[in-house]
């Protein structure tokens, strides 16, 4: 496996979100330039990621999932569909989510 294909592949975790949770994990934890990915292999889709800075360097965030193509007959679609995804393993968002938390408990400001 060359370099090259990591960056062809989506993100570990990769799960379609609510609207309203995506806009609320953009607005609280992203700060970073987003980066872009086009995604290969069994489906074709390209991924718009905002990265989640965590103090352990997990690979948390957000994206937006753009496919042109139906994913079960291949054709192309009409317009393009974009979908609000949330990516990282489970366990890193449970302690990244306490520990942000945790920081402003008792902050009554």
């Amino acid at each position: 496996m060359n370099d090259f294909n990591h960056y062809n592949s989506a993100p570990e975790g990769l799960q379609e979100i609510s609207l309203q949770e995506w806009a609320t994990g953009i607005f609280h934890y992203c700060i970073q330039e987003p980066t872009s990915r086009q995604v290969t292999g069994e489906h074709y889709y390209k991924l718009r990621l905002f990265p989640v800075p965590n103090f352990e360097n997990k690979p948390l965030g957000y994206a937006l999932k753009t496919e042109w193509r139906d994913q079960k007959t291949g054709e192309r679609l009409k317009e393009d569909r974009i979908t609000f995804c949330r990516y990282g393993a489970e366990e890193d968002w449970k302690k990244f989510t306490n520990r942000f938390a945790a920081q402003f408990a008792g902050d009554n400001s």
